[in-house]
């Protein structure tokens, strides 16, 4: 599978998982890979979409830890770093950060810190599915044959 057939599934995978309604659930067992994919793929679809911004805004901060913890099963350490990036700005603005979810999305202050980091992301060349690409595979194989 090249990178593109990846992300195209992991799109999918994120739009299926969302219209059956992700619940917080997945996030009380990281052991299950279905679970890890779930977030692997509601992570690279918004990322994809509209970078971390978008991200933190669409999952209203709930999943930043898990999806970190995802990255690191599936081997995403360039990409963890760039959440990891993100996740210190919301920690070290709380109040920007708040307000940023409580918004509509429009552009401020805070989606601009954001933003420039989805602009470093991209700059990397390493996005999640090249950087993760064997791994994510062998997990989207292991949640096809459990």
């Amino acid at each position: 599978m090249d990178p593109q057939a990846l992300l195209n599934q992991l799109i999918k995978k994120s739009l299926s998982d969302r219209e059956v309604g992700l619940t917080a659930v997945i996030l009380e067992d990281m052991s299950n890979p279905e679970n890890i994919y779930s977030l692997i793929a509601v992570f690279a679809y918004d990322i994809n979409e509209g970078g971390f911004a978008q991200f933190i805004y669409n999952s209203n901060g709930i999943y930043l830890a898990e999806v970190a913890e995802a990255l690191e099963a599936v081997g995403a350490d360039s990409t963890g770093v760039f959440l990891e990036r993100a996740i210190n700005a919301c920690l070290d603005d709380d109040k920007s950060y708040k307000k940023f979810l409580a918004g509509n999305f429009a552009d401020c202050f805070f989606k601009k810190k954001l933003d420039k980091i989805s602009a470093d992301y991209a700059k990397s060349e390493t996005p999640l599915q090249t950087e993760s690409l064997s791994q994510i595979v062998a997990l989207i194989d292991q949640c096809n044959v459990d």
